[in-house]
């Protein structure tokens, strides 16, 4: 069997361990992985970090630092077995959708509209300033006050550009 082949076989298997070797780099410069992933295209692996600080705002400098270090990692370590690859190392994004507790604490001080799984008092859009994020509620302020909501209640989220 070749590599390829089964390097895409156990991509998640091979993803934990990227993972469990790059974070503790990542989270030591101050920054948080968000997204990772490894897909095949053009017969070619491309490895993609997403990567931000805990309370968001990544530079493209810091990205290509990130990028330069993580790969000496990962070839030293040889976790993807001397296959090639293309390392992208790059941040979220203010268009990502907010899904996690995590993505609204890097979102706060910034505005977002959240669309609901059910109206609130009518309104199944709300827009707002993200003030505050504590066991799994989003607190929200709107123009005339400050809504608590539950991460539960969002079908989905994103920043307002």
């Amino acid at each position: 069997m070749s590599a390829q082949r089964n390097m895409s076989q156990h991509s998640e298997e091979i993803l934990e361990k990227i993972r469990d070797v790059a974070a503790p780099l990542i989270e030591g410069l101050g920054f948080e992985i968000v997204d990772l992933r490894l897909f095949q295209a053009n017969r070619r692996f491309i490895l993609r970090f997403l990567v931000d600080k805990p309370k968001g705002g990544i530079s493209l400098d810091e990205c290509s630092r990130l990028n330069e270090e993580i790969g000496s990692l990962l070839e030293a370590r040889d976790i993807l077995g001397g296959e090639s690859y293309l390392l992208e190392v790059s941040s979220p994004g203010v268009d990502r959708e907010l899904l996690t507790s995590k993505d609204f604490v890097r979102a706060s001080g910034r505005r977002v509209r959240v669309f609901l799984n059910q109206p609130l008092e009518g309104r199944w859009e709300l827009e707002g300033l993200v003030e505050a994020v504590r066991d799994d509620y989003l607190f929200l302020k709107l123009d005339e006050k400050t809504i608590k909501l539950s991460l539960t209640k969002i079908k989905k989220a994103k920043q307002v550009i």
